[in-house]
C-alpha cells in the first residue's frame, strides 16, 4: 500500500482517509474540512473531520484500576502524616573579609571600611 502526504502542519492529531481512486493519505488535523487535490492522482479529496472520543468512567477505572478507600488511605498516609514545610528566610547579609561587620548581600564595597568585595573572580 503506498502513503501520500497531504500538507502536513503542525499538530499531533492526525487524520487517515482514502481519494475516490483508493491512495491512502494522511494529513493533519488542521486541514481537516478541507479540500485538496490527491498528490498521486489529482483527484479532489475533502479530509473528514476528525471524530472526538469520549472517554467514559467505567473505562478510566479499567485502565487505572480499581481502587477502593483502603488503598486511598494507604497512598496518601506519607503525606498526611508529614508536618508542613515552612520557608527558611533567606540571610541577606554577608561578613565583610576586612573588618568582618555584617553588610548587605548586594554590597560591593564595604560601606564601613571601605574594602573593595569583588574581584574579577566574582564575575
Amino acid at each position: 500500500m503506498r502513503y501520500s502526504v497531504v500538507r502536513t502542519g503542525r499538530s499531533a492529531v492526525p487524520i487517515e482517509t482514502f481519494c475516490p481512486n483508493g491512495h491512502h493519505l494522511k494529513t493533519d488535523d488542521t486541514n481537516a474540512g478541507k479540500t485538496g487535490k490527491c498528490p498521486i492522482c489529482k483527484v479532489p479529496v475533502t479530509i473528514p473531520m476528525p471524530q472526538r472520543q469520549t472517554v467514559s468512567e467505567s473505562t478510566v477505572v479499567k485502565i487505572l484500576g480499581q481502587m477502593n478507600a483502603a488503598d486511598s488511605r494507604t497512598v496518601m498516609a506519607p503525606l498526611r502524616n508529614k508536618p508542613p514545610v515552612t520557608p527558611q528566610p533567606v540571610s541577606r547579609l554577608k561578613a565583610c573579609p576586612n573588618c568582618e561587620r555584617k553588610i548587605d548581600f548586594g554590597y560591593q564595597i564595604c560601606p564601613h571600611c571601605q574594602k573593595q568585595l569583588t574581584g574579577l573572580n566574582d564575575f
